[in-house]
């Protein structure tokens, strides 16, 4: 096939990595129960597969001007990129984010498709999937689409036909002995790929958001220095990956209207009170407010024929960050007042 270029961003997402940060995101999928590893292949083949971007790996241009380029990796091999992995004992969470940590930390092959998964059967009466996505590869809500048109609450719920392309064919017919809650389920996470992987809006709409991160750009060039604390220093390749159990949406979602605020709101109150305590618990200050520029990625797309690609615009938002205030609910009023538009 002919060589697709990487776009801007894309290009910009590959050139971040180095040799102290593998520029990739990393996934946990827990599975109620061990699955056959053999169907295991055979679904990446049937749903995921069937992108081209998958079997593709970065092409470096021949002029140093140039972007480089996806082209199909014709040595391609779905036992490397689809591992098995034992998890150390006692085979709990915490070793499972020991073994997570370590991927996590441990660098694609630019040489081949840029994604791989790790299989674990071993994580009590469950299994699990690590997934390593590099961010060229798209951005995180289309992967997350694409990546849970895998799953099923039914494990005999009948495969796909493989599809050389699932940018040219619709999904199959259902037959009569398919699960059709299953199936249409699996339907609409595909199709939410495919309508976040279209063009981006047009030149107006670009513009403006242009004009947005230009603005907030020429804040940060303004803006003091960060403060030197426990948080500032040079990268590593270590990585340390943890997280808790899950939270009720609803639960968030009511925390937050209590005080006329968002799930967003909650998120950064959140985090403001994480900073905080981490930086307490080393001596660092705890009465002072951090200015901290986020950017935020947003799939930009429009209902339209959709591209094996992925487009996304980054634009950065100014944060203030109230460490120096204690209570929650304090905190909460804080953030929605600063970032109410965020």
């Amino acid at each position: 096939m002919t060589k697709e270029h990487l776009t801007n961003i894309d290009t910009l997402m590959l050139r971040a990595d180095d040799d102290a940060s593998s520029n990739h995101g990393t996934g946990v999928m827990v599975l109620a129960a061990p699955v056959d590893y053999e169907r295991l292949k055979l679904t990446l083949e049937a749903r995921l597969l069937c992108f081209a971007r998958f079997r593709q790996r970065v092409v470096e241009p021949v002029l140093p001007w140039r972007s480089p380029g996806w082209q199909d990796d014709r040595d391609f091999d779905l036992r490397y990129h689809l591992r098995k992995a034992s998890l150390p004992p006692p085979g709990d969470q915490t070793s499972l984010q020991e073994l997570v940590s370590l991927l996590a930390g441990t660098s694609l092959d630019l040489g081949r498709p840029l994604w791989q998964v790790h299989y674990a059967q071993d994580y009590g009466p469950k299994s699990v999937l690590i997934w390593r996505v590099h961010h060229s590869l798209g951005d995180g809500v289309t992967l997350m689409h694409i990546l849970l048109s895998l799953i099923s609450s039914d494990p005999d719920m009948p495969l796909p036909p493989l599809q050389t392309d699932c940018w040219d064919q619709q999904p199959h017919s259902s037959s009569a002995s398919e699960p059709k809650g299953q199936t249409r389920a699996v339907r609409s996470l595909v199709r939410k790929g495919w309508d976040l992987l279209s063009p981006p809006p047009g030149s107006a709409e670009m513009a403006r958001l242009g004009r947005d991160a230009s603005a907030v750009v020429q804040e940060l060039m303004l803006s003091s220095p960060d403060t030197d604390t426990a948080l500032r220093g040079s990268p590593s390749e270590a990585k340390r990956v943890a997280w808790s159990g899950p939270l009720r949406l609803a639960d968030i979602k009511a925390a937050g209207s209590r005080l006329c605020g968002t799930v967003n709101d909650v998120l950064l109150t959140s985090v403001t009170g994480a900073l905080r305590r981490y930086l307490q618990d080393r001596g660092g200050p705890g009465q002072s407010d951090w200015n901290r520029a986020a950017a935020q990625a947003r799939g930009c797309r429009r209902t339209a024929r959709p591209l094996p690609r992925a487009e996304v615009v980054v634009v950065a938002r100014w944060l203030t960050i109230s460490i120096g205030v204690g209570p929650p609910a304090r905190i909460l009023l804080l953030v929605r007042e600063d970032h109410g538009s965020y």
